[in-house]
């Protein structure tokens, strides 16, 4: 998606963090221009040495003769109080307000990216040619303090890090893959995934389930009888083991150890693999960009471009 939030901004506008550190230098200097001068009119009965301009003042007192008694010590102690609990009070009520979550500060600046709404997405669809029956994307979340949300674009790739019985599947995934307009590529291991989309998804074109562990690889479909009873008919099966695939352009990637494996996801016959990997665990290759990505036990990241 286009012009998507730098990740600088995670955690706190850069802008505002500067604007925040000059407060806290600006803020106590005025302070104490405001302690010479209340301090020189009670004294004395007029200004401080420099005029009424601060940063006069300030060079002068600190340069030349540096008036002090004890009605500056009284003034300085009750400014530094009046600030500490005038900070304090806008801690609280700025933590007080209705809800509030400590996810907020994040959200607040995430929700600032023009591509994650939903106009945003909906021209990037009509662009690309990829809106049907208006529907160009996914609903993803409502920020907090906004109430704006988060949208997401069909040909986006999306990771939900989600607690459970948090509907990450039926109120997410399959309603995502029902309004998608094109082919659907879904990870899960929940058979619900596979009821919910089977008779919904006919018009789009053969539902396939791909499964890939230690003992190798192999392609089902899935088929409807005459008496519309669902089924997986085995389609393909080799012995090329490896972790979780992906399905990108047509081509089914996996990676296992020393290789990345690229077959053709209605044969099973191997297209291409490339064995620049070191050791495999759990991982498995994301696309991005058009670009499939896949790290190693050996902390190395490969990129390929998807073809």
């Amino acid at each position: 998606m286009k012009d998507v939030v730098p990740a600088r901004h995670v955690g706190g506008d850069p802008t505002l963090r500067t604007l925040k550190k000059v407060i806290a230098v600006v803020v106590p200097l005025f302070g104490f221009y405001l302690v010479l001068q209340v301090g020189a009119l009670l004294d004395t009965g007029g200004w401080a040495a420099g005029g009424l301009n601060p940063l006069q003042v300030l060079i002068t007192w600190l340069f030349g003769a540096r008036p002090w008694s004890g009605t500056y010590t009284a003034l300085a102690v009750g400014v530094a109080v009046a600030t500490l609990v005038a900070f304090l009070v806008w801690e609280r009520l700025r933590r007080s307000r209705p809800g509030k979550t400590r996810v907020d500060p994040v959200a607040r600046y995430l929700s600032r990216g023009e591509s994650f709404t939903e106009d945003a997405v909906r021209r990037h669809a009509e662009d690309a040619q990829l809106s049907a029956e208006g529907l160009v994307g996914i609903p993803l979340a409502k920020v907090v303090r906004t109430g704006k949300w988060f949208w997401a674009g069909f040909r986006d790739g999306v990771i939900a890090i989600m607690g459970p019985g948090s509907h990450k599947t039926t109120g997410l995934v399959i309603t995502g893959a029902l309004d998608a307009p094109g082919p659907v590529w879904v990870t899960s291991n929940r058979p619900d995934v596979v009821a919910a989309l089977y008779t919904s998804r006919a018009d789009k074109g053969t539902t396939w389930v791909f499964v890939v562990n230690h003992r190798g690889a192999s392609g089902m479909a899935l088929v409807v009888d005459e008496d519309g009873n669902p089924r997986l008919d085995t389609r393909w099966v080799n012995d090329v083991d490896g972790q979780t695939p992906i399905l990108v352009g047509g081509v089914l990637y996996f990676a296992r150890g020393h290789e990345l494996v690229a077959l053709d996801p209605e044969t099973g016959k191997k297209l291409w693999s490339d064995n620049s990997l070191g050791l495999i665990h759990w991982q498995s290759p994301i696309i991005v960009n058009g670009r499939i990505y896949v790290s190693d036990q050996e902390s190395h990241l490969f990129a390929y471009d998807a073809r």
